[in-house]
């Protein structure tokens, strides 16, 4: 039980390092008072010629998928921890450990 609780606690200060991340990621790019061109920016736009304005938006997507995804992980987070019944991950972890445990028995 115990290995269990260690496991959870370090899983859960991963997720909380790359929310951190993913925030700050995200909010360098949109709220940094100069334009930042990325790489796939100058491919787009420079090598392969194509218009300005499609380039920044498809440089734009990378933060923005970025956050939005920063920000389930969190619902997703404080929903299991509020309601550990009702959380869409519980089914499939019991699953994950029964299947474990028998194959434990069956080969140890």
């Amino acid at each position: 039980m115990l290995h269990n609780h260690l496991r959870w606690r370090c899983l859960t200060s991963l997720l909380w390092v790359v929310l951190l991340q993913s925030i700050g990621l995200a909010g360098r790019y949109f709220l940094s008072p100069f334009e930042i061109e990325s790489d796939l920016y100058g491919l787009l736009y420079y090598d392969w010629n194509w218009p300005e304005t499609l380039a920044q938006r498809i440089d734009d997507v990378g933060p923005m998928i970025c956050m939005v995804s920063a920000f389930a992980c969190l619902i997703l987070h404080l929903w299991q921890a509020r309601f550990p019944a009702m959380s869409p991950l519980r089914d499939h972890a019991a699953e994950h450990f029964k299947l474990r445990r028998w194959r434990l028995s069956a080969f140890g």
